[in-house]
């Protein structure tokens, strides 16, 4: 079983951070590629169902979130992201997939959610993405599920940068046991005591892609919208001011002329 550090030594001071968004701060999507190791597969979410996982079988695991959402926290090393219901946060996941023999399944990411990276001369390279949802059902018949996938890679230092917001693509070499990734998709009725879905397993990561998706900032959004306010402001007026001058504003030339007093 996979011995994840999601709770690293670089995110000891994050429960005492506030919710103070990065320089910078946008949508980044995360891919990571790699191998199943292992699980086994009930319901036949990647496939067929009762089966179990030999082990080779690619896997993409696409995660996307926003910096501007959760608690985030930086230092000389590392940045970090975390949110969702179970910290009393606003979920930073915009959602994740897993997506093995050509079949995929989205996990909505509400309950718990952690991203970070980091770079130090003790530890090296390390970088954590982890997403779960999780419901329990109600006595009205709601189905109950609890979805989650999560990775951490290591490596030297510098492998991984120091900022969420950074672009970079890195190769990975896991170390079994320790680093890597597993998934877990439950889905149960819990009226009738039935599983309706069920799949888990072990990850072996072979490559991470991080990139920005453009995302204008609000102060940005401001400025346009105060830029074109200011625009028909000054259309109106010039509207009027050719109308006081016996000139209609429909006609460029017209319009000229009155403001040349002509």
């Amino acid at each position: 079983m996979l011995k994840l550090h999601l709770a690293a030594p670089a995110l000891l001071g994050f429960a005492l951070s506030g919710a103070i968004a990065p320089a910078g701060a946008s949508v980044v999507e995360v891919i990571i590629a790699g191998t199943v190791t292992g699980g086994s597969d009930y319901s036949g979410l990647f496939g067929d169902a009762h089966h179990f996982f030999s082990g080779g079988e690619g896997f993409v695991a696409r995660f996307r979130f926003d910096t501007r959402i959760g608690v985030f926290e930086s230092g000389a090393t590392y940045s970090a992201l975390r949110g969702g219901s179970l910290f009393g946060r606003f979920n930073p996941s915009l959602g994740a997939t897993l997506t093995i023999n050509g079949h995929s399944k989205a996990i909505g990411g509400a309950f718990d959610d952690t991203f970070y990276t980091s770079s130090d001369l003790l530890s090296g390279g390390q970088a954590g993405y982890a997403t779960r949802e999780s419901f329990g059902g109600t006595p009205f018949g709601d189905l109950a599920y609890d979805n989650s996938m999560r990775f951490e890679m290591t490596g030297p230092e510098g492998i991984f940068p120091v900022l969420l917001t950074t672009d970079f693509t890195v190769t990975v070499r896991d170390i079994p046991g320790v680093f890597g990734g597993v998934f877990d998709f439950a889905t149960w009725d819990p009226i009738n005591n039935l599983a309706l879905e069920s799949a888990m397993g072990g990850l072996s990561v072979a490559s991470v892609t991080s990139f920005v998706v453009a995302a204008p900032e609000p102060a940005s959004l401001a400025l346009v919208g105060v830029g074109l306010a200011g625009i028909a402001f000054a259309r109106r007026r010039q509207g009027r001011s050719a109308e006081a001058g016996g000139c209609r504003s429909g006609m460029i030339i017209q319009v000229d002329n009155c403001s040349r007093g002509t």
